[in-house]
């Protein structure tokens, strides 16, 4: 959230923002992927809980390039 409308929200309260204070987000279900499209191109957001499981590697570093044009997996 940006500072300013923190500061104006707190405002709107009453009250006075603490700077201590952690603001706590709610965190997206990780069954679903996000994704942006923009003029620069398209991002992909996966959970965190994925990135450690099977369905995880498709989304990390790419494989060691072997040379072939195909590869097949067996």
């Amino acid at each position: 959230m940006n500072p300013e409308t923190l500061e104006a929200a707190t405002a709107a309260e009453g009250a006075t923002p603490a700077e201590d204070e952690e603001i706590e987000v709610e965190r997206a279900n990780p069954l679903f992927v996000r994704w942006v499209n923009t003029k620069d191109g398209s991002r992909i957001g996966v959970p965190e809980e994925w990135l450690g499981k099977k369905v995880g590697k498709l989304f990390g570093p790419p494989p060691p390039n072997t040379g072939k044009l195909v590869q097949e997996i067996g």
